[in-house]
């Protein structure tokens, strides 16, 4: 938490009864959308049977609240003493380590609300349909229906074909220039060819017929981020992107775009469940785990603005892993493009399209392409999944068991990301790791090996592409 939000807490908590000031208080943040807040639930409920003071913050009621106690992702609980946080976590946990986050065991009084008049805390509410505060720079559509044909007219379908296959992903038109239209997409779709594979392109706006070469301008697998060119037929408007230095809420709705196994784009809503939780470049997480073929896509906000990009999808929290505005403008910088996405009205694109002025930059068609990475060749993830077990006694665990089994069913299509979590600091952000392309496996070996004699967990999830 900066020190600006620490100052605004502080003056909030003020407000409070100087006897209940005194006190340590869990606040507890919470929204009826959470899926975890309601499981929640009935720990929160033996906290104030038992006396212990709990303040109930909704999220989407008093963002305010929420944001000025460094609210990441939900259910949240900050313990506050004095002004102060003193202890905090996040996510699923027991009533036991609520109860070890106050600095005294012994239940005390029942907390007042925040400027208000003094009263025990409210219980928990059935669920009912949220109050969404968006946070867009611009006045909002008011037309939700609109942004999201607008979302799905620009959205575009990849098949990058090398000489082991072809695989499926999911792009959005950001920018068009001289008929020459910028795809933003995900990095790791070009793992396996390095950069150096045929690209078709296929648009779904109206009008839009037939695959269309594309141009692999750049990919990024740190960020998982790439930009592709290409020429569309008829005329597509670019979505617009929010700027990286507008704030996005946990919370807050929103709707991907994208192609299921390379079937025909869909819209799916969402809403942003956490920010920044993985280690490693800026990321978000929403609702909905995507499946194969949705890496690459967009995510919006309600107003249509794309706010990230499709890296991953973990099933055991449904869930989507995204690139972040800042991630992706990272990217832009080093490309020089970034000026392009100063808000202003993007033009449609048209092939052959009246040219305008273009900025300071070379144009997508000027800019060189990528230079090939030479990849020595190695067994797949198919191939891994048919070699020896690695443990030494060939003996494995149901989870083991679970996960070579999935990697016999989609190893061909399934990129590797290692989860690091802290056993003695739980409440640390994991470590996110996506393994490089076609892992050997000497390298999973040690990888596993050291991992297992360390003080953390390793959580093997797979990346749609």
């Amino acid at each position: 938490m900066n020190a600006v939000s620490a100052l605004l807490l502080t003056v909030a908590l003020s407000a409070a009864p100087a006897g209940e000031s005194q006190s340590p208080v869990l606040y507890y943040v919470t929204a009826d959308w959470c899926v975890y807040c309601r499981e929640m639930k009935p720990a929160i409920e033996r906290l104030q049977a038992a006396g212990y003071p709990v303040v109930i913050v909704d999220q989407a009621r008093d963002a305010d609240m929420a944001q000025r106690l460094g609210v990441r992702g939900l259910p949240a609980y900050r313990m506050v003493h004095q002004g102060k946080i003193v202890a905090q976590a996040e996510g699923r946990t027991s009533y036991d380590s609520l109860v070890a986050m106050f600095p005294q065991k012994s239940p005390a009084s029942p907390p007042v609300a925040l400027n208000a008049a003094p009263r025990p805390s409210p219980p928990m509410q059935p669920a009912r349909s949220p109050v969404v505060r968006g946070q867009s720079p611009a006045a909002p559509s008011g037309n939700p229906a609109a942004a999201r044909q607008k979302a799905l007219a620009a959205t575009v379908r990849l098949k990058v074909i090398d000489p082991d296959g072809y695989s499926y992903g999911t792009g959005t038109i950001v920018h068009s220039h001289h008929g020459e239209a910028l795809v933003l997409t995900c990095g790791h779709l070009f793992r396996d060819s390095q950069g150096r594979g045929e690209i078709e392109i296929e648009s779904f706006a109206p009008g839009a017929a037939g695959a269309t070469p594309g141009r692999l301008l750049t990919f990024d697998l740190d960020r998982d981020v790439a930009l592709v060119t290409f020429k569309p037929s008829v005329l597509i408007e670019a979505v617009a992107v929010r700027s990286p230095d507008m704030p996005i809420s946990v919370g807050e709705k929103a709707f991907t775009v994208g192609c299921d196994k390379g079937a025909d784009a869909t819209i799916r809503e969402s809403r942003i469940n956490s920010l920044n939780r993985y280690q490693g470049p800026d990321n978000l997480q929403a609702a909905g785990a995507p499946i194969d073929g949705r890496s690459g896509g967009g995510l919006f906000n309600d107003s249509g603005q794309l706010i990230g990009v499709c890296n991953a999808a973990d099933p055991e929290y449904d869930e989507g892993y995204y690139a972040a505005l800042k991630t992706i403008f990272g990217l832009l910088e080093e490309k020089q493009i970034a000026h392009l996405f100063d808000h202003a009205a993007q033009p449609q694109v048209a092939q052959n399209a009246a040219a305008g002025r273009m900025p300071e930059s070379l144009s997508m068609s000027e800019m060189p392409p990528i230079q090939p990475i030479s990849n020595p060749a190695v067994p797949s993830g198919a191939a891994l999944s048919r070699n020896a077990p690695l443990t030494g006694n060939g003996e494995l665990t149901p989870r083991e068991r679970e996960v070579l089994e999935y990697l016999r069913r989609h190893g061909d299509e399934t990129n590797i990301t290692l989860l690091f979590h802290s056993k003695s600091n739980p409440d640390a952000q994991p470590a996110a790791f996506t393994l490089p392309s076609r892992p050997s496996p000497q390298f999973l070996e040690r990888v596993l090996g050291t991992a297992a004699g360390q003080n953390g967990a390793v959580v093997v999830r797979g990346q749609s592409q």
